[in-house]
């Protein structure tokens, strides 16, 4: 079932097992929640997968979820609401870094990440803090300064926070390193997201798994395999 052209949702089903990916659009619209909600509901799911950490994060209510986390931030409170176990089908913050750092090098890793975090609302010292704790490069200098500089160096451009960079992150996109980096990295989550769906099919027979909707374009022949070996 596709909605609006943008986000969508695939049944996988075989015998007991069965798996519901919605592959979602980052965003709090309305049509988007009130579907991931009647998913949910209609489905009951022994395990919620969700992507970026949310996972981690712990809402006061419904709406201060929707606010601070979109799609992702609501999965994660109605799980908790719910009583339903709630994963993460993401790789670690600090392995993605590790990958990235592996490939392109720190200034490119530093800069991808903090621009990353911005374009998702995240404040400067926030995301300067985030990419600090997760990679603790000795001697490296995680600055607003040293990242203007990296910025320029990298992309030629002059960073500030008023830009959109958004579509940088875009995998289908090809306006500079950043869209190559994203698509490299998504293909990196997606083989831990696989690895995580076979582990828990062997302990549970219905779940729920939301994540940005180009992974689940991608995986959609994989995750049937799945099942199909479990």
């Amino acid at each position: 079932m596709n909605i609006s052209g943008e986000f969508c949702v695939k049944n996988f089903i075989r015998g007991a097992k069965a798996i519901i990916f919605f592959g979602s659009v980052h965003s709090n619209s309305k049509e988007q929640l009130d579907l991931i909600l009647q998913e949910i509901s209609n489905f009951n799911p022994e395990l919620i997968l969700v992507e970026g950490g949310f996972h981690f994060a712990s809402f006061k209510s419904q709406e201060e979820a929707i606010e601070s986390g979109g799609e992702m931030g609501y999965v994660s409170f109605l799980a908790k609401d719910k009583k339903i176990n709630l994963e993460s089908n993401d790789s670690p913050f600090s392995e993605d870094i590790l990958f990235v750092e592996r490939e392109y090098g720190r200034k490119v890793c530093f800069a991808y990440f903090f621009l990353r975090n911005i374009s998702a609302a995240w404040t400067e010292e926030a995301s300067l803090n985030n990419i600090k704790e997760n990679s603790n490069w000795e001697g490296f200098e995680y600055s607003l300064d040293n990242l203007k500089r990296i910025v320029k160096l990298v992309l030629g451009e002059e960073y500030s926070l008023a830009n959109d960079y958004s579509s940088y992150f875009n995998p289908t996109l090809n306006l500079n390193l950043f869209n190559k980096i994203t698509l490299e990295l998504n293909e990196f989550r997606d083989e831990f997201m696989l690895k995580k769906l076979k582990e828990n099919l062997t302990k549970y027979n219905r779940i729920f798994i939301i994540k940005g909707v180009h992974h689940l374009t991608k995986n959609e022949s994989k995750i049937r395999k799945l099942l199909e070996n479990d």
